[in-house]
């Protein structure tokens, strides 16, 4: 059941960024998509709360790690769906999935894992397999996509593991609580890009 729901997540990352550049040659930016979207989904969360009479707290040892994962939830969107304004959808996804490469070689400095010759191979055999598709030479690339897309691949990372340090948390309360805090991260960084538009 894992390996099914890590290959529909997969499938969602890849492909929502194709919508989100339809959405940037048309004026919307990335974080105003985050913004709208969690309205959606904090309406289904609280569907389900509902439901199956779920409740929302949150023990109190578990706050900051489901805190960190709301502010990495709200920085991977919006970096994530903004670089498709600068680079095309391939580069952009091809960036951003070095982010489980970032997992392995992180994992043994933020975990119990101990770090292993495989894992290094390949965590090198991804970032080759990266090189080829990007190609050696980055002219023509917009540095402010290739950013983003890097930005969102780091804070995926840093998402992964904030979710594993929120295991003992419930899906639900999770899932409400890291919405709720994405709307004043990615209203704070719309007023700074003044990319807010009305429904």
């Amino acid at each position: 059941m894992g390996i099914g729901l890590a290959l529909g997540s997969a499938a969602a990352f890849g492909t929502n960024i194709v919508s989100a550049q339809l959405a940037a040659q048309v004026g919307l930016s990335g974080p105003l998509l985050v913004f709208y979207r969690v309205f959606v989904m904090l309406a289904l969360v609280l569907g389900a709360a509902l439901l199956w009479r779920s409740a929302l707290a949150i023990p109190a040892r578990q706050r900051p790690a489901v805190l960190l994962f709301g502010l990495t939830s709200a920085l991977v969107g919006s970096a994530y769906l903004s670089s498709v304004a600068f680079l095309p959808v391939t580069v952009a996804a091809v960036v951003f999935y070095t982010f489980p490469v970032l997992i392995v070689l992180a994992e043994p400095l933020l975990t119990p894992a101990r770090f292993s010759r495989d894992r290094f191979i390949v965590a090198l055999i991804a970032f080759c397999g990266v090189a080829m598709v990007v190609g050696p030479d980055l002219h023509g690339l917009d540095p402010r996509g290739l950013a983003l897309a890097m930005a969102a691949s780091v804070m995926a990372a840093a998402q992964f593991f904030a979710a594993c340090a929120s295991n003992d948390t419930p899906l639900i309360p999770k899932l409400f609580w890291s919405h709720l805090l994405i709307l004043p991260v990615t209203a704070a960084i719309l007023s700074v890009t003044g990319g807010f538009l009305a429904p």
